[in-house]
């Protein structure tokens, strides 16, 4: 794991005091990439309303654990300066008996899976790894409309006519960020604006 800044152990303890013995509550924090303009142009340009480009973390234990250049686990404060943006949305998905440590162990067996060089903007992205946590500290995932919107945005002409060079942005990214440490998703590449 790729974690940044890890909670203090007292906060992450004083965290688990508070929500309870086998109660954790899990959040799914979301953010708009697009910071507002996903709502006020999608229609013109796809002929769709998108209200927002989503990035998303899961929030349990005192952490956000999101997929960021490889799978980051922050505390939210540090999220938010870091990364200069603020969730438009903050969902609470439920309660789970999961334990940091379990947790742990599983965010460990998935990483080979989520690294920057598996990244997919349509495909691969923070929300398919908040998805999967969420899965496995719940049961269930996280809102479909989150998960769908690559697929909705493909599914425009303007979409379909983007794909390819989209993609091949992102290979151009990757590559580029290979050779020089950066990281390739979307949500990390704020940090540097």
């Amino acid at each position: 794991i790729r974690a940044v800044v890890m909670a203090s152990e007292s906060s992450a303890s004083a965290a688990k005091g508070a929500a309870g013995a086998g109660s954790h509550p899990v959040y799914l924090r979301v953010y708009d990439l697009s910071r507002g303009m996903a709502k006020q142009m999608s229609m013109s340009f796809l002929g769709k309303q998108v209200d927002g480009i989503w990035h998303t973390g899961i929030l349990v234990h005192g952490r956000e654990y999101f997929f960021g250049g490889g799978i980051q686990a922050l505390p939210t404060a540090i999220v938010e300066s870091s990364f200069g943006i603020k969730p438009v949305q903050v969902l609470l998905l439920g309660h789970t008996s999961v334990d940091e440590a379990t947790l742990m162990d599983y965010i460990r067996g998935i990483s080979p899976r989520f690294t920057q060089a598996t990244y997919n903007l349509f495909t691969h992205n923070c929300n398919n790894f908040s998805n999967e946590v969420s899965q496995f500290l719940l049961g269930k995932g996280i809102p479909a409309h989150i998960i769908n919107l690559p697929n909705e945005v493909l599914s425009t002409p303007l979409g379909q006519m983007l794909a390819p060079m989209i993609s091949q942005m992102q290979d151009s990214m990757y590559g580029n960020a290979h050779t020089q440490g950066d990281a390739v998703d979307p949500f990390t590449a704020l940090a540097g604006s």
